[in-house]
């Protein structure tokens, strides 16, 4: 009975080192508050102890804060090292969900919650920004997201984690943990005042120490960092790790001159010309996470047409192997 109780002891001490505290604030500034209460709903409920398991609208009722009556608040306490998604409530029922902006949204896989990693065990209370019902960022401030690719990097993702740095956490490497949802792309969402054309300044490191920070590229970043004006609430393009653009997928050769391929028009809202130094055998197309989502034989020509009217706007590379084994690519843009 006693090595019972001490095995139940010990898994308690565990379930307990293992959590961590977390306050969420919604602003209900300009919404008439439903007579049922202000909930919040997600996967974290169960773990953190409300009734009905997750994504139950009506057990987790939020408190009506005394000094701004327009915040709503509940503390909870929840494992560390999760992703957690959820929605904020105006009443108690699923269908009186808010609608979240698409900066704050997951997008993995088409997921439209919103979301934060839980990645500190450290005794304090994590605190996510008050944010307002439907909306991005709390009263008087701009969400940032940053979004950083690191497939291409040797060894692969630091066990230490991956960290945006910037002005506005001291140049910290150790407090702005980002999140990967698909292994390759990393992100992490933060809050800065929303004054005219604000200046931000930031970098991504590989661990959690100064010496992990990133070395740009030549001509990409000022004095070694990055810059943005920030004017509104904004997603950052996906860009590789220490470059300024997209990443070039492992295993494509980066050869690509004007000489051995040529696109055109480059930008494009349709067709587009492909011309190649030697005979084609195939064409692929990449997004920014590498996927392909366009693939046409080269039938031995130099010569090839391309239809990019069914691809979202964006960003993608065009690969290209050529009959002799070589591997080009050169990066388009869809209007």
């Amino acid at each position: 009975m006693k090595q019972v109780i001490a095995i139940l002891f010990f898994a308690l001490l565990c379930v307990q080192a293992e959590a961590k505290k977390v306050k969420m604030t919604v602003d209900m500034h300009g919404q008439v508050k439903n007579v049922t209460g202000i909930h919040v709903f997600g996967d974290f409920q169960a773990a953190a102890g409300f009734a009905g398991g997750d994504w139950i609208p009506g057990s987790t009722l939020m408190t009506q804060e005394l000094a701004d009556t327009n915040l709503y608040s509940v503390v909870f306490d929840v494992p560390a090292f999760h992703l957690y998604m959820y929605q904020f409530i105006n009443g108690d029922q699923s269908y009186e969900v808010e609608f979240v902006p698409i900066e704050s949204r997951v997008l993995y896989q088409n997921i439209d919650y919103r979301w934060f990693y839980l990645d500190s065990l450290n005794s304090d209370t994590t605190v996510l920004a008050p944010i307002r019902f439907g909306r991005n960022a709390a009263q008087d401030k701009y969400l940032l997201r940053y979004r950083v690719d690191m497939q291409n990097v040797s060894g692969g993702a630091s066990a230490k984690g991956v960290h945006a740095a910037d002005t506005l956490n001291g140049w910290n490497a150790t407090t702005q943990r980002m999140y990967s949802f698909d292994g390759k792309v990393y992100e992490y969402i933060t809050y800065i005042d929303s004054t005219p054309a604000s200046m931000m300044h930031y970098i991504y490191a590989n661990g959690d120490v100064v010496s992990n920070y990133e070395v740009l590229e030549s001509g990409c970043g000022v004095n070694g960092a990055r810059e943005i004006v920030i004017s509104k609430d904004s997603m950052l393009p996906v860009v590789c790790y220490t470059a300024c653009s997209a990443c070039v997928p492992n295993g494509v050769v980066s050869i690509s001159t004007k000489e051995a391929l040529t696109i055109s028009p480059n930008p494009s809202s349709g067709l587009i010309s492909v011309h190649a130094a030697g005979e084609m055998q195939l064409i692929k197309v990449r997004d920014l996470l590498g996927r392909i989502v366009l693939t046409q034989a080269g039938n031995t020509n130099t010569t090839a047409i391309l239809d990019l009217s069914n691809l979202p706007r964006g960003i993608y590379w065009v690969e290209l192997i050529q009959k002799n084994g070589d591997v080009v690519n050169q990066r388009i843009i869809k209007e």
